[in-house]
């Protein structure tokens, strides 16, 4: 139940980091209480896609590089065309775009057809690296040295990005590749299952995400922050994403078998809601809250209301989209198999 409910947490988040990027965040001045506030919670939040990957690490670290591997990279191409093909048909419908067939052809091979499906361009890669990543995982002959590779790969990746947060300019040519880093710091927790105090993990999220806010109010005061990337590789980021971890993957299943039933079912189709929640971002967002309430801060009292509507929209929509290609895929199969016999 712990992973699932760490994936449950990741789509929740993800959809409250596009509420932040939607309602003008990056355009108001960095001052005040409620800003404050605001940033220490979005530290938080931007846990959501690292979380996926240090999942991955945990579920797949005895991946081998066989056929039946690979082919699993299917359902999610096919699950981005679809899902892409409702957005481009978005689009051309309601924002009146017009989209020649090299258009729409572009569209997928350069994953613009659903701007969040960028999370898929990393994930491909990521794929195609971990039978070897875990060769490398089970070629360590101790402890020590898969600490030492930790150590090492947070050096190279995370410890620039952090730095260039306090405004000191080093090479980061690395910072790109976090995914993985969160993919061996998963199989590590899977490996040597680590355990820590919750009530220390809780007050860790809690300080590293105040630290942050506190560090862009001294860096950043009084100007805007002016765009929406975030470096997921970012030490701060990196602490409270292995702190979650922690403290959820072994919790146990509730005695309220609906919430365990919902969450896991949210679990299995939480890519679909990923990509499928851009519809409902971009209508939501672009078409009620920011044109009839001007104020970023009168906004931010909706992240109560357009959350929870866009992650209820998603998940209806991505459970019909899944089990629409599990029925398919089925029959495929069942004729695929009925043709050899």
């Amino acid at each position: 139940f712990g992973l699932d409910l760490i994936r449950f947490l990741a789509i929740l988040f993800v959809m409250c980091a596009h509420f932040f990027a939607r309602v003008g965040y990056i355009n108001v001045p960095i001052y005040g209480e409620r800003y404050f506030i605001a940033t220490a919670f979005r530290e938080i939040i931007t846990s959501c896609v690292p979380l996926f990957f240090m999942l991955s690490g945990y579920l797949m670290k005895n991946k081998t590089p066989v056929r039946s591997y690979y082919a699993k990279i299917i359902r999610l191409l096919v699950l981005f065309l679809v899902i892409g093909t409702m957005c481009n048909l978005y689009r051309i419908f309601v924002y009146h775009e017009q989209l020649s067939t090299v258009d729409w052809l572009f569209s997928f091979t350069n994953f613009s057809a659903n701007t969040y499906s960028w999370y898929l361009r990393a994930y491909i890669g990521l794929f195609v690296l971990v039978p070897f990543l875990n060769m490398m995982i089970h070629g360590l002959k101790s402890k020590k040295q898969f600490h030492i590779l930790l150590l090492s790969l947070i050096l190279v990746f995370s410890l620039p990005v952090f730095f260039g947060r306090i405004g000191l300019q080093v090479s980061n040519y690395w910072k790109d590749f976090y995914p993985i880093v969160y993919y061996l710091l998963g199989a590590y927790i899977s490996i040597y299952k680590p355990c820590l105090r919750k009530g220390v993990l809780i007050a860790g999220i809690f300080i590293v995400s105040v630290l942050g806010a506190v560090l862009l109010f001294l860096t950043r005061y009084g100007q805007k922050l002016g765009s929406a990337a975030v470096e997921y590789g970012d030490f701060f980021y990196l602490l409270i994403t292995v702190m979650l971890f922690l403290l959820l993957y072994q919790v146990k299943a509730p005695r309220v078998h609906f919430l365990c039933r919902f969450v896991s079912s949210v679990s299995r189709v939480s890519y679909s809601m990923f990509l499928i929640s851009w519809i409902y971002d971009r209508t939501i967002y672009g078409f009620i809250l920011v044109p009839f309430v001007s104020s970023f801060y009168d906004r931010l009292l909706f992240i109560v209301l357009t959350v929870p509507a866009v992650f209820l929209l998603s998940y209806l929509s991505a459970l019909v989209l899944e089990g629409s290609y599990n029925f398919v895929a089925a029959k495929g199969k069942q004729l695929f198999f009925k043709q050899t016999v």
